[in-house]
Protein backbone atom coordinates (compact mmCIF):
# COMPACT_ATOMS: atom_id res chain seq x y z
CA UNK A 1 0.00 0.00 0.00
CA UNK A 2 1.33 3.54 -0.73
CA UNK A 3 0.00 7.27 -0.59
CA UNK A 4 0.86 10.47 -2.20
CA UNK A 5 2.51 13.02 -0.04
CA UNK A 6 1.81 16.59 -1.73
CA UNK A 7 3.53 19.60 0.97
CA UNK A 8 2.57 22.61 -0.95
CA UNK A 9 3.95 25.49 0.45
CA UNK A 10 4.38 29.42 -0.57
CA UNK A 11 7.70 28.54 -2.63
CA UNK A 12 7.73 25.06 -3.88
CA UNK A 13 5.31 21.83 -4.28
CA UNK A 14 7.02 18.69 -3.06
CA UNK A 15 5.42 15.51 -3.96
CA UNK A 16 5.96 11.52 -3.02
CA UNK A 17 4.86 8.25 -3.25
CA UNK A 18 5.23 6.80 0.22
CA UNK A 19 5.10 3.15 1.78
CA UNK A 20 3.75 2.87 5.17
CA UNK A 21 7.70 2.26 6.68
CA UNK A 22 7.93 5.84 5.49
CA UNK A 23 9.65 5.00 2.53
CA UNK A 24 9.72 7.66 -0.05
CA UNK A 25 9.99 5.60 -3.49
CA UNK A 26 9.65 8.80 -5.56
CA UNK A 27 9.51 12.42 -4.97
CA UNK A 28 9.04 15.59 -7.20
CA UNK A 29 9.89 19.11 -6.39
CA UNK A 30 8.29 22.55 -8.31
CA UNK A 31 7.79 26.11 -7.82
CA UNK A 32 4.21 26.88 -6.05
CA UNK A 33 3.92 29.85 -8.59
CA UNK A 34 1.64 31.51 -6.12
CA UNK A 35 1.12 34.59 -8.11
CA UNK A 36 -0.13 33.01 -11.24
CA UNK A 37 -3.38 32.21 -8.64
CA UNK A 38 -5.32 29.29 -7.24
CA UNK A 39 -6.53 27.83 -10.38
CA UNK A 40 -2.69 27.41 -11.65
CA UNK A 41 -1.10 26.26 -8.39
CA UNK A 42 -3.98 23.25 -8.42
CA UNK A 43 -3.00 22.30 -11.92
CA UNK A 44 0.56 21.86 -10.59
CA UNK A 45 -0.53 19.65 -7.58
CA UNK A 46 -3.12 17.73 -10.05
CA UNK A 47 0.29 17.04 -12.40
CA UNK A 48 2.60 16.29 -9.64
CA UNK A 49 -0.19 13.64 -8.19
CA UNK A 50 -0.76 12.04 -11.62
CA UNK A 51 3.35 11.64 -11.97
CA UNK A 52 3.85 10.05 -8.98
CA UNK A 53 1.02 7.86 -9.51
CA UNK A 54 2.77 6.61 -12.40
CA UNK A 55 6.14 6.58 -11.16
CA UNK A 56 4.95 4.76 -7.94
CA UNK A 57 5.23 0.89 -7.44
CA UNK A 58 2.49 -1.22 -8.80
CA UNK A 59 -0.16 -1.27 -6.61
CA UNK A 60 -3.46 0.27 -4.82
CA UNK A 61 -2.66 3.82 -3.39
CA UNK A 62 -4.59 4.58 -0.38
CA UNK A 63 -5.28 8.37 -1.58
CA UNK A 64 -3.33 11.73 -1.48
CA UNK A 65 -2.82 13.59 1.84
CA UNK A 66 -2.09 17.26 1.27
CA UNK A 67 -0.41 19.35 3.75
CA UNK A 68 -0.67 23.23 3.28
CA UNK A 69 0.60 26.34 4.61
CA UNK A 70 -2.67 28.00 5.68
CA UNK A 71 -5.81 27.36 7.73
CA UNK A 72 -7.59 23.58 6.78
CA UNK A 73 -11.58 23.04 7.74
CA UNK A 74 -11.72 20.58 10.49
CA UNK A 75 -13.50 17.59 7.64
CA UNK A 76 -9.97 18.43 5.83
CA UNK A 77 -11.75 19.55 2.81
CA UNK A 78 -11.56 22.89 2.64
CA UNK A 79 -8.50 25.22 2.52
CA UNK A 80 -9.91 28.15 5.06
CA UNK A 81 -7.03 30.80 4.25
CA UNK A 82 -3.27 31.07 3.77
CA UNK A 83 -0.84 34.03 4.25
CA UNK A 84 1.43 32.73 1.14
CA UNK A 85 -0.99 31.03 -1.50
CA UNK A 86 -3.97 32.40 -3.38
CA UNK A 87 -6.39 30.06 -1.82
CA UNK A 88 -9.53 31.35 0.36
CA UNK A 89 -12.40 28.68 1.39
CA UNK A 90 -11.03 26.82 -2.04
CA UNK A 91 -12.68 22.72 -1.86
CA UNK A 92 -8.96 21.78 -2.36
CA UNK A 93 -9.44 18.39 -1.66
CA UNK A 94 -12.72 17.39 -3.35
CA UNK A 95 -11.55 19.44 -6.76
CA UNK A 96 -8.11 17.28 -6.46
CA UNK A 97 -10.32 13.88 -5.80
CA UNK A 98 -12.66 14.68 -8.98
CA UNK A 99 -9.34 15.15 -11.20
CA UNK A 100 -7.55 12.52 -10.35
CA UNK A 101 -10.21 9.69 -9.08
CA UNK A 102 -8.58 9.48 -5.45
CA UNK A 103 -9.65 10.06 -1.83
CA UNK A 104 -7.78 13.51 -0.73
CA UNK A 105 -7.19 14.98 2.86
CA UNK A 106 -5.90 18.31 3.19
CA UNK A 107 -4.14 19.35 7.10
CA UNK A 108 -2.13 22.34 7.84
CA UNK A 109 1.61 21.52 7.34
CA UNK A 110 2.90 22.11 10.39
CA UNK A 111 0.61 19.92 12.11
CA UNK A 112 1.54 17.54 9.87
CA UNK A 113 5.46 17.87 9.59
CA UNK A 114 4.70 17.08 13.44
CA UNK A 115 3.31 14.11 12.51
CA UNK A 116 5.66 12.55 10.73
CA UNK A 117 7.69 13.11 12.79
CA UNK A 118 5.90 10.95 15.34
CA UNK A 119 5.66 8.49 12.88
CA UNK A 120 8.73 8.40 11.30
CA UNK A 121 11.21 10.94 13.19
CA UNK A 122 13.03 12.67 16.03
CA UNK A 123 9.64 12.99 18.01
CA UNK A 124 9.34 9.29 18.27
CA UNK A 125 8.78 8.02 21.62
CA UNK A 126 8.63 11.64 23.20
CA UNK A 127 5.63 12.93 25.53
CA UNK A 128 5.60 16.09 23.95
CA UNK A 129 7.30 18.36 21.27
CA UNK A 130 6.77 21.66 19.91
CA UNK A 131 8.30 21.05 16.05
CA UNK A 132 8.14 24.80 14.02
CA UNK A 133 8.69 24.94 10.24
CA UNK A 134 10.69 27.81 9.08
CA UNK A 135 10.87 28.87 5.59
CA UNK A 136 8.53 31.15 3.60
CA UNK A 137 6.38 31.28 6.64
CA UNK A 138 6.33 30.25 10.01
CA UNK A 139 4.56 27.06 11.06
CA UNK A 140 3.84 25.51 14.08
CA UNK A 141 2.72 22.21 15.86
CA UNK A 142 2.85 20.83 19.79
CA UNK A 143 2.56 17.14 19.99
CA UNK A 144 1.29 15.09 22.32
CA UNK A 145 1.29 11.51 22.77
CA UNK A 146 2.28 11.45 19.03
CA UNK A 147 -0.60 13.78 17.68
CA UNK A 148 -1.03 17.34 17.11
CA UNK A 149 -2.32 19.19 20.54
CA UNK A 150 -3.90 22.24 18.28
CA UNK A 151 -5.97 21.26 15.15
CA UNK A 152 -8.27 23.50 13.01
CA UNK A 153 -8.41 26.77 13.58
CA UNK A 154 -5.80 26.84 16.20
CA UNK A 155 -2.35 26.73 16.48
CA UNK A 156 -1.57 29.15 13.99
CA UNK A 157 2.02 29.90 16.26
CA UNK A 158 3.15 32.16 13.47
CA UNK A 159 1.31 34.69 14.03
CA UNK A 160 1.82 35.11 17.56
CA UNK A 161 2.41 38.91 17.86
CA UNK A 162 6.01 40.10 19.76
CA UNK A 163 6.16 43.58 18.81
CA UNK A 164 3.03 46.35 19.04
CA UNK A 165 2.96 47.71 15.48
CA UNK A 166 6.20 46.04 14.39
CA UNK A 167 7.47 44.99 10.79
CA UNK A 168 4.00 44.30 8.95
CA UNK A 169 2.88 39.91 8.09
CA UNK A 170 1.18 38.86 5.17
CA UNK A 171 -1.35 37.77 7.50
CA UNK A 172 -2.71 41.34 7.55
CA UNK A 173 -1.32 42.40 11.47
CA UNK A 174 1.72 43.61 12.09
CA UNK A 175 4.51 42.50 15.01
CA UNK A 176 4.07 38.69 14.25
CA UNK A 177 6.92 36.39 14.55
CA UNK A 178 6.64 35.36 11.65
CA UNK A 179 7.13 38.89 10.17
CA UNK A 180 10.49 38.39 12.16
CA UNK A 181 11.74 34.98 11.74
CA UNK A 182 10.78 33.71 8.53
CA UNK A 183 13.13 33.25 5.66
CA UNK A 184 12.03 36.54 3.50
CA UNK A 185 11.80 38.43 6.94
CA UNK A 186 15.65 37.98 7.14
CA UNK A 187 16.63 38.54 4.27
CA UNK A 188 14.94 41.80 4.15
CA UNK A 189 17.12 42.44 7.32
CA UNK A 190 19.82 41.10 4.98
CA UNK A 191 19.14 43.94 2.64
CA UNK A 192 18.52 46.66 4.83
CA UNK A 193 21.86 46.01 6.09
CA UNK A 194 23.34 45.76 3.01
CA UNK A 195 22.15 49.26 1.77
CA UNK A 196 23.99 50.64 4.94
CA UNK A 197 27.37 48.25 4.86
CA UNK A 198 27.66 47.17 1.56
CA UNK A 199 30.20 44.05 2.06
CA UNK A 200 30.43 40.61 1.56
CA UNK A 201 26.32 40.23 1.44
CA UNK A 202 26.44 42.39 -1.72
CA UNK A 203 29.05 40.16 -3.30
CA UNK A 204 26.98 37.39 -2.74
CA UNK A 205 24.30 38.67 -5.12
CA UNK A 206 26.37 41.32 -7.23
CA UNK A 207 24.50 43.86 -5.10
CA UNK A 208 20.86 42.54 -5.94
CA UNK A 209 19.36 41.86 -2.85
CA UNK A 210 16.74 40.38 -4.75
CA UNK A 211 18.91 37.30 -5.42
CA UNK A 212 19.95 36.53 -1.61
CA UNK A 213 18.80 33.27 -0.02
CA UNK A 214 17.92 32.05 2.82
CA UNK A 215 22.39 30.43 2.78
CA UNK A 216 23.51 33.96 2.10
CA UNK A 217 23.69 35.74 5.69
CA UNK A 218 25.11 32.40 7.24
CA UNK A 219 27.95 32.29 4.05
CA UNK A 220 28.50 35.69 4.65
CA UNK A 221 28.92 35.85 8.30
CA UNK A 222 31.40 33.12 8.52
CA UNK A 223 33.11 34.90 5.93
CA UNK A 224 33.82 37.91 8.92
CA UNK A 225 30.81 40.29 7.22
CA UNK A 226 29.95 42.22 10.06
CA UNK A 227 26.34 43.50 8.89
CA UNK A 228 25.54 39.74 8.22
CA UNK A 229 26.99 38.54 11.70
CA UNK A 230 24.98 41.73 13.54
CA UNK A 231 21.95 41.14 11.54
CA UNK A 232 22.30 36.79 12.72
CA UNK A 233 22.50 38.46 16.41
CA UNK A 234 19.48 40.26 16.66
CA UNK A 235 17.51 37.61 14.63
CA UNK A 236 18.58 35.00 16.62
CA UNK A 237 18.15 36.58 19.83
CA UNK A 238 14.31 37.31 18.30
CA UNK A 239 13.78 33.47 17.85
CA UNK A 240 15.88 32.76 21.07
CA UNK A 241 13.30 34.98 23.18
CA UNK A 242 10.03 33.84 21.26
CA UNK A 243 11.17 30.05 21.76
CA UNK A 244 11.01 31.27 25.47
CA UNK A 245 7.54 32.53 25.52
CA UNK A 246 6.47 29.07 23.30
CA UNK A 247 8.24 27.27 26.33
CA UNK A 248 6.13 29.13 28.59
CA UNK A 249 3.03 28.18 26.77
CA UNK A 250 3.80 24.16 26.14
CA UNK A 251 6.26 23.28 28.42
CA UNK A 252 7.30 20.94 25.54
CA UNK A 253 9.76 17.87 26.50
CA UNK A 254 11.92 18.83 23.29
CA UNK A 255 11.99 21.82 20.21
CA UNK A 256 12.32 20.47 17.08
CA UNK A 257 13.06 22.83 13.94
CA UNK A 258 12.58 22.20 11.02
CA UNK A 259 11.74 23.72 7.27
CA UNK A 260 14.40 25.55 5.02
CA UNK A 261 16.14 26.92 6.64
CA UNK A 262 17.37 24.23 9.17
CA UNK A 263 19.62 23.50 6.42
CA UNK A 264 21.92 26.00 7.55
CA UNK A 265 22.79 23.57 10.39
CA UNK A 266 24.75 23.71 13.46
CA UNK A 267 25.85 27.70 11.88
CA UNK A 268 22.42 28.23 12.78
CA UNK A 269 21.41 25.75 15.57
CA UNK A 270 24.68 26.22 17.92
CA UNK A 271 24.11 29.89 18.33
CA UNK A 272 20.09 29.99 18.82
CA UNK A 273 20.56 27.01 21.56
CA UNK A 274 23.07 29.48 23.17
CA UNK A 275 21.22 32.60 22.99
CA UNK A 276 17.68 30.61 24.13
CA UNK A 277 19.21 28.99 27.26
CA UNK A 278 20.67 32.78 28.38
CA UNK A 279 17.04 33.74 27.83
CA UNK A 280 15.74 30.54 29.81
CA UNK A 281 18.63 31.09 32.84
CA UNK A 282 16.93 35.12 33.26
CA UNK A 283 13.73 33.30 33.70
CA UNK A 284 11.66 32.46 36.90
CA UNK A 285 10.64 29.63 35.47
CA UNK A 286 13.12 28.65 33.18
CA UNK A 287 14.94 25.18 34.99
CA UNK A 288 15.26 22.38 32.94
CA UNK A 289 14.85 23.95 29.63
CA UNK A 290 14.51 21.33 26.22
CA UNK A 291 16.30 21.28 23.71
CA UNK A 292 16.54 22.19 20.53
CA UNK A 293 16.92 19.84 17.58
CA UNK A 294 16.56 19.81 13.74
CA UNK A 295 13.82 18.01 12.71
CA UNK A 296 15.26 14.33 11.35
CA UNK A 297 12.98 14.16 8.37
CA UNK A 298 14.45 17.80 6.96
CA UNK A 299 12.43 19.30 4.21
CA UNK A 300 10.36 15.58 3.78
CA UNK A 301 8.66 16.75 7.04
CA UNK A 302 5.91 17.55 5.59
CA UNK A 303 5.42 15.01 2.60
CA UNK A 304 5.76 12.19 4.81
CA UNK A 305 3.40 13.63 7.64
CA UNK A 306 0.67 13.79 4.46
CA UNK A 307 1.08 10.68 3.21
CA UNK A 308 1.02 9.17 7.14
CA UNK A 309 -2.32 11.27 7.43
CA UNK A 310 -3.64 8.90 4.66
CA UNK A 311 -2.40 6.01 6.52
CA UNK A 312 -3.82 6.63 9.77
CA UNK A 313 -7.38 7.50 7.99
CA UNK A 314 -7.39 4.02 6.50
CA UNK A 315 -6.13 2.31 10.13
Amino acid sequence: MTAIGVDLGGSWIKAGVVLENGDICAKKTVPTGAKEGAAAVTGRIEALCREMAERGPAGPCAGIGLAVAGRVSADGKTVLACTNLPYRNEPLAEILAAKTGLAVRCENDAALAAVGEARWGAAQGVGSALVLTVGTGIGGAVLKGGKPLLTGLAGELGHMAIAMDGEACGCGRRGCCEAYLSVPALLRDCARAMEREPGILSELCGGDPEKLDGRAPFEAAARGDPAAKRVLSRYFGIFAETLVSFTNLFRPELILIGGGLSGAGEAMFAPLRARYREAMARHVYGDCPPDIRPAALGNDAGLLGAAGLIFVDRS
